[in-house]
């Protein structure tokens, strides 16, 4: 949560526990999905959350009581990633349908389609602006996208494994793309690699930014 009090842990079983992070203490348990919960976020202000499922379906809850605000549909593949906009009004979502789609948080509207992957996409991040987002895919591929247009900015191709997971760094200016067992830190404005960072050795499926930009923590789907 913002206010790193809580978390929200997303599990196969189609529910999503919510946990006190001082005593570990199950707060509640949020039930609405049908098949695996695959990914859930909090909302900027830490009032309401969204989670995507393997049924296809995103929901949004009231993080207060549990009860379900809103269940949003128009992906035909599983969820596998959710994410808000800086100024929580919309949320993207990443599906193995090959798309992106584009909603309004407070109607549950599908406002836009992003098309442009060949494959499952795994993974999708909003800029800190909010003008841009990128997207992984097991295409191979990540794209840069503008957020207003649906255009594709740029897409970074020079992988030769699945790209699993993105993240803006806190400049904006920068980003990390995880594919297999690396990660790339690149500039988003010449798309050139700054660096290449090794040490697992198994596939990752997770990376993120510090909140100071300084640090990534990363995560494989093996007991590393």
């Amino acid at each position: 949560s913002p206010d790193g009090k809580v978390a929200l842990l997303a599990l196969v079983n189609g529910t999503t526990v919510m946990r006190d992070l001082e005593t570990g203490a199950v707060i509640r348990t949020l039930v609405a999905h049908s098949d695996s919960v695959n990914t859930i976020v909090f909302s900027p202000d830490g009032q309401t959350a969204l989670s995507g499922s393997s049924d296809y379906s995103l929901v949004l809850w009231d993080v207060a009581t549990g009860e379900v605000i809103r269940r949003m549909e128009g992906h035909s593949g599983d969820v596998q990633r959710v994410t808000f906009s800086p100024d929580g009004q919309t949320a993207l979502s990443a599906s193995y349908d090959q798309q992106i789609i584009r909603w309004d948080v407070n109607t549950g509207e599908d406002l836009q389609h992003y098309t442009g992957h060949e494959n499952s996409v795994m993974d999708v991040a909003i800029s800190p602006d909010g003008k841009s987002a990128l997207s992984a895919s097991y295409d191979l591929t990540a794209i840069l996208w503008d957020i207003k247009t649906g255009e594709i900015i740029h897409q970074f191709t020079d992988f030769t494994r699945p790209v699993l997971a993105v993240a803006f760094h806190p400049n904006g200016q920068e980003a990390m793309i995880t594919n297999d067992e690396d990660i790339f830190l690149v500039d988003l404005t010449s798309y050139t690699t700054i660096r290449e960072l090794k040490g697992h050795s198994s596939t990752l499926n997770r990376a993120i930014f510090g909140p100071d930009g300084e640090t990534i923590l990363s995560v494989t789907g093996s007991v590393e």
